[in-house]
């Protein structure tokens, strides 16, 4: 039997395949495979995916994260300060971000845009699964204008009545849109809860879950905690009461959210 070093390399020697949301300004090597603004890159694999066709995964977590550029302009180098947990309230370099001047939870309000890249603001690390035949690990960094798309995802996954929080459950098919920001056009992600999977196939899901999570390649190292965002809880809506002075209108109750389809995901 053949026994090779790598044999033995562990997560921190291994690379999570990253998609990348492709923007008018940068993404070279992307564009020079033909990838458009509003399309989809793989760099391991130089895949381009176009932006209105997507993708379906399964997610897989959705750690919070923080990034201060702190410069206008941003570029190839790195930021000056970085959380890989926001929840943790500590930085990269092990300072409290609960005493730093430059935190800010919800940056949309900053209206000038040079300003706000200025900010340490939060952003969201997507680790999921492509529900392909490659079954590939991939991880999406949802920062900027796609930050809002993430947070509707999280309450989606959350509040469907269907699946409860269980990701694995659920097929969601991911796209991109172009928004108009002070900054001009760009494209933020876009998520649409798509089918049910199959209770055989979402079991297959779960261990992949669990193996991503438990031995993840950079998914973690780069991505940080493996617990969920806190779970949204639905406030009940207050009916009319009725008076015998004055007969109340009929109740016009809400219309019932239509029941995601089940896909038994054959490939």
């Amino acid at each position: 039997m053949v026994r090779r070093y790598m044999d033995d390399y562990g997560p921190e020697d291994m690379v999570t395949p990253e998609l990348k949301l492709i923007q008018n300004v940068g993404g070279e090597i992307a564009k020079g495979q033909g990838a458009k603004p509003g399309d989809f890159y793989i760099s391991m694999t130089d895949e381009v995916i176009p932006g209105d066709i997507g993708l379906d995964i399964v997610i897989v977590d959705i750690p919070k994260n923080r990034t201060y550029w702190g410069r206008s302009e941003i570029d190839v180098e790195p930021p000056e300060c970085a959380s890989l947990d926001a929840r943790s309230m500590r930085s990269i370099f092990n300072d409290d971000c609960s005493k730093c001047d430059k935190r800010v939870e919800m940056p949309g309000l900053e209206k000038d845009p040079t300003e706000r890249r200025k900010k340490c603001s939060p952003g969201y690390s997507i680790l999921a699964i492509r529900a392909d035949e490659s079954r590939m690990p991939i991880l999406f960094r949802a920062h900027g204008i796609s930050a809002k798309p993430t947070r509707e995802l999280n309450s989606a996954l959350k509040l469907n009545r269907q699946i409860k929080g269980a990701c694995e459950k659920v097929l969601i098919h991911m796209t991109s849109a172009k928004q108009k920001t002070a900054s001009g056009e760009a494209f933020a992600v876009a998520f649409k809860l798509k089918a049910l999977i199959s209770d055989e196939k979402s079991k297959e899901f779960l261990i992949e879950t669990e193996q991503i999570l438990g031995c993840a390649p950079v998914l973690l190292a780069e991505a940080a905690s493996v617990e969920t965002v806190a779970q949204i809880e639905a406030k009940p809506e207050k009916l009319p009461v009725k008076t015998a002075e004055k007969p109340s209108e009929p109740v016009r109750l809400p219309k019932k959210t239509p029941e995601l389809p089940v896909t038994d995901l054959n490939f």
